[in-house]
C-alpha cells in the first residue's frame, strides 16, 4: 500500500521505521521519517518517538509553515485544533496525542492511521460508484466520528459545541484495520476556541451547504451535508450538484441532487440510500437529519453495513489510480488543499434575488443563470486564499 505499517489489530511491538527521501533529523525528541504532506497552513511529517530501552512509536507530527508560525491569528487557529480533538475521545476520530513546543513553535502530536483518504478511494475508483455496503460502513464511521465531535463536553462538563465545518474527501480516511475516521479539526469551531475570526466561509466550496456559502449561522447539520455530500460522490461517482460557481451551485441545491440517470435495474438498497442521502442534502437544514447518530440510523436501515475485515479487503484489493501511488503518502492529520475563504457578498445577493422571485404560494420558479450584476463579477472574484508565496 505504500506505508511501513506500524500497528495492527494485535498490537504488536512497532517495527523500525526507516527514514526515507530525507536526511534523518529530529525536532526535540522526534526524529523525521518522511513528509506526509504540506497544504496551506502546515506540513505533515511521519516521525518517530524515542525513549529508553529502543522503544519508539510512529506518530504523525503536524507543523505550521514558517511563515506562519509566529502569526498569532494562526497559532490561535492551530491550538484550536489541538484543544478542540483533544476533547473528543472516539475511534472513528484522529486522536491527538499531544502538543508540543520547540524553539518557541508548537507542534502537534497526531496518531498515525495507515490506510487511504475518501479522495484517494475517489481517485482509484475513476469515477466509479462504489459497493453499497462499503459506502455504508464509511459512512456509519464518519456520522459516528461527527455525532462524537458534536457531543463532546470538556473537563468542566460544558458543551464544545464542535461543528467540523470541512467534511470532505481528504478529511475521512479508511484505515486498513477497516474503520473509516474523521480527522483535521483546523477550521473547526467550538464554544471554547481561541481564534475569534470567521472562519465559516473556510473549507472546500464544492462540499459546503448552502448556509455555510452564504455565510450564514451554522449548526451541526453543516456537516451533515457535507458528508452526504461526500458519500452521494462516492455512491454513484458524481458530485450531487453541478456548477463550477456557488451561486450556480446553490440554484441547483434549491432544486434537489440530480439523480444518476444510468443506474441499473434492481439496485434498490443503491436507490434507498440515496433517498436518504437526498434527505440530508435538503436546501432547509431544518429537513435534514437532527444529528449524526440519526443519520446513521436511517442509512443502515436502507443497507447493511459491511464488516470492518469486508472493507479492510476492498481497500487492499482496491486498483490504485494514476495518482494513487503519491497521493498515498500526502494525507492523514493536516488539510492539504489551501484553505479559503469565500466572501459571502454576491451569494447573499443571489439569495435576495432568489427570494424576491417566489411568488405568493411560495413556489420557487425554476432557476435561471444568474446575471453578472447579480454577482457582482462572480464570487470568485471574492475568493482570496490562506497561500503564500
Amino acid at each position: 500500500m505504500g506505508f511501513t505499517q506500524v500497528t495492527t489489530e494485535r498490537a504488536r511491538l512497532p517495527v523500525r521505521l526507516r527514514s526515507v527521501g530525507v536526511a534523518p533529523s529530529h525536532l526535540g525528541r522526534f526524529e523525521l521519517v518522511r513528509k506526509l504532506g504540506a497544504g496551506g497552513m502546515a506540513t505533515v511529517w511521519l516521525a518517530r518517538t524515542l525513549g529508553a530501552g529502543g522503544f519508539e512509536r510512529a506518530v504523525a507530527l503536524k507543523r505550521l509553515h514558517p511563515r506562519f508560525a509566529r502569526d498569532p491569528r494562526f497559532v490561535a487557529m492551530f491550538l484550536d485544533e489541538a484543544r478542540l480533538s483533544a476533547c473528543v475521545h472516539h475511534a472513528n476520530v484522529v486522536s491527538v496525542k499531544d502538543i508540543v513546543t520547540h524553539e518557541g513553535e508548537f507542534l502537534l502530536v497526531m496518531a498515525y492511521v495507515p490506510g487511504r483518504s475518501v479522495a484517494e478511494l475517489l481517485d482509484a475508483a475513476a469515477g466509479q460508484a462504489m459497493t453499497p455496503a462499503v459506502v455504508v460502513a464509511v459512512a456509519v464511521d464518519l456520522l459516528a466520528g461527527l455525532h462524537a465531535a458534536h457531543e463532546a463536553i470538556s473537563l468542566d462538563d460544558a458543551p464544545l459545541s464542535i461543528i467540523h465545518r470541512d467534511v470532505s474527501p481528504q478529511n475521512v480516511m479508511v484505515g486498513r484495520d477497516g474503520l473509516a475516521r474523521v480527522l483535521d479539526f483546523g477550521i473547526a469551531s467550538g464554544a471554547q476556541t481561541l481564534a475569534q475570526d470567521d472562519r465559516g466561509r473556510s473549507g472546500k466550496p464544492a462540499y459546503m451547504a448552502p448556509e455555510q456559502l452564504l455565510g450564514d449561522a451554522l449548526d451541526r447539520t453543516v456537516d451533515l451535508f457535507s458528508a452526504a455530500a461526500v458519500l452521494w460522490r462516492m455512491l454513484t461517482g458524481t458530485a450531487p450538484f453541478a456548477g463550477t460557481r456557488s451561486a450556480e451551485r446553490l440554484a441547483n441545491m434549491e432544486r434537489g441532487p440530480a439523480r444518476p440517470r444510468d443506474r441499473r435495474d434492481g439496485e434498490a438498497e443503491s436507490n434507498a440510500l440515496l433517498d436518504v442521502l437526498a434527505r440530508a442534502l435538503a436546501y432547509d437544514r431544518a429537513a435534514r437529519p437532527p444529528t449524526a447518530a440519526a443519520f446513521a440510523r436511517e442509512l443502515r436501515m436502507a443497507c447493511s453495513p459491511a464488516a470492518p475485515e469486508q472493507v479492510s479487503r476492498w481497500l487492499d484489493g482496491l486498483a490504485p489510480g494514476p495518482s494513487a501511488a503519491p497521493s498515498r503518502e500526502r494525507l492523514l492529520g493536516s488539510q492539504l488543499e489551501a484553505d479559503t475563504e469565500v466572501s459571502p457578498a454576491p451569494l447573499q445577493s443571489y439569495k435576495r434575488v432568489r427570494a424576491e422571485a417566489r411568488n405568493e404560494s411560495g413556489q420557487l420558479p425554476p432557476p435561471s443563470k444568474p446575471k453578472p450584476s447579480q454577482l457582482r463579477g462572480g464570487p470568485w472574484k471574492h475568493v482570496k486564499t490562506l497561500r503564500h508565496g
